[in-house]
This record gives structure tokens, C-alpha cells and sequence, in this order.
């Protein structure tokens, strides 16, 4: 049997990461402020890092905003999208 996978790291965008890490820190003691690859990063105490990108404006609040409806390009020839629930 395989050993269950794992991750190393992730990545949050923030228009102020120093300010994030030093939330989660407070939220999170047993983490620590790091850094890798040049990132500001919050180390947590399972071995994993949470990377952040300075990003000049925050996401979208409002759903209208970031909602898209799910479509993708008809490849069959059936003329409908291969989301599109089947009617059989």
C-alpha cells in the first residue's frame, strides 16, 4: 500500500503578507514566520509552509463577481456542452 500523499507547501495571495503571517501566527502559536524562495511564508508545525504573493488589490466580495457559469466547448458534434446533463 502506498503511504497517503502530502504537500510541502501552498501559496495565498495577500495585498499585505507580512500583516496575514503575523495573524495566523497569533491565531496558530505553534506556527512561525519563514521564508522560502524569496516568499514570506508561515511555517506550520507539520512541516509545511504557506507561502505569500503580494497581490495589489483583495478578491472579489461579492459572488456576482467571481461566479462564472461552467461551460466547455462541444467536441462531440452532439450540440451540447459535454457538462451539460444527458437526456436519455
Amino acid at each position: 500500500m502506498l503511504p497517503a500523499p502530502g504537500f510541502h507547501h501552498l501559496h495565498l495571495n495577500s495585498v499585505d503578507p507580512e500583516a496575514a503571517i503575523e495573524f495566523y501566527v497569533r491565531q496558530f502559536p505553534a506556527s512561525a514566520t519563514a521564508s522560502w524562495g524569496g516568499l514570506p511564508a508561515l511555517a506550520a508545525p507539520n512541516d509545511v509552509l504557506v507561502l505569500f504573493s503580494r497581490v495589489a488589490t483583495a478578491p472579489a466580495t461579492s459572488p456576482q463577481e467571481t461566479q462564472r457559469p461552467l461551460s466547455a466547448p462541444d467536441l462531440s458534434g452532439r450540440g451540447r456542452s459535454r457538462f451539460s446533463p444527458s437526456r436519455r
